[in-house]
């Protein structure tokens, strides 16, 4: 029995060791990469000033075209994430405010995912971090928002085993190779190129009464003396439930609604989500609106 009980937890520190150096060399690799997400390029962001920062999901993504601003002489951080939340929103805000990265102007993408019952931070933008837990700020926003902290913290390499999909062995290989991703960071900007046909969006018939994410989204903005723009993006003209935009600017302060500034469906590449030519065109009257 005392030789099966020394050989078990032979067995166990082995494993436990190749754990732990799994750990380390993941992380050593992916912090030292060049970044290959928005989070991660936020991070690595530091002492910087923009004229703007525009945040939300793909309707920001794919509809803040920032060579446009440059064109016209400003700095645009474009920091759009393809099916962000707006409890994401908060935590890159956040980010970037600890890094001491300011702006004078913050632009805030809301429609239907007002609607959010408290501070999400989806599981997809978690995994962005998570290989970074140990860095401070990080550490604060995971131990504050993540259920599983204890465990992603403590245990070695159980945040890239639970998160493969996302941080796995291809993150880490391609992270090995310093490969960026398919599209400039720096820029923010992801063009669509497709015409949208016979293409509709439903939002929610009705609001909730309050948005806890925009509240602290707000506090945020006021303690670095700002005041957040939110505005709605284009959709085409096969909305459904329009009205729901207008409970949100009755009860949203300093909201603008650009849901019908588009007027053409094949300025779409769906519904939702503006081509090229659209976010073109949205881009400059965003510039007419609040920068000339």
């Amino acid at each position: 029995m005392k030789r099966f009980l020394i050989y078990f937890f032979k067995i166990i520190a082995c494993v436990l060791c190749m754990l732990c150096v799994l750990d380390f060399t993941y992380t050593l690799v992916i912090k030292n990469s060049v970044p290959r997400n928005k989070f991660r390029y936020a991070l690595s962001l530091k002492n910087r000033h923009y004229d703007a920062l525009f945040l939300g999901s793909s309707r920001v993504e794919n509809s803040i075209v920032t060579s446009e601003f440059k064109k016209q002489g400003f700095s645009i951080l474009n920091m759009g994430i393809s099916g962000a939340k707006l409890g994401d929103t908060y935590f890159l805000l956040k980010l970037l405010n600890e890094n001491k990265v300011t702006f004078d102007k913050v632009f805030v993408q809301v429609d239907y995912l007002y609607n959010e019952d408290g501070i999400v931070f989806t599981e997809a933008r978690k995994a962005y971090l998570i290989p970074l837990i140990r860095d401070e700020n990080v550490k604060q926003i995971f131990k504050k928002y993540d259920d599983d902290f204890l465990c992603n913290y403590y245990i070695p390499f159980y945040r890239y085993a639970k998160n493969s999909y996302r941080v796995g062995f291809r993150e880490f290989f391609n992270s090995l190779l310093n490969k960026g991703p398919r599209y400039s960071l720096e820029d923010g900007y992801v063009p669509r190129y497709n015409v949208a046909k016979h293409k509709k969006f439903i939002l929610p018939k009705h609001k909730i009464k309050k948005s806890k994410v925009l509240e602290e989204i707000n506090n945020l903005c006021e303690s670095i003396n700002l005041t957040p723009v939110y505005f709605t993006a284009p959709f085409c003209n096969n909305l459904i439930n329009e009205q729901f935009l207008v409970e949100l600017k009755n009860d949203l302060n300093n909201f603008f609604d650009y849901s019908k500034v588009i007027e053409n469906d094949e300025n779409f590449d769906d519904c939702q989500h503006l081509n090229d030519k659209g976010a073109r065109e949205f881009t400059n009257q965003l510039i007419r609106d609040f920068f000339e």
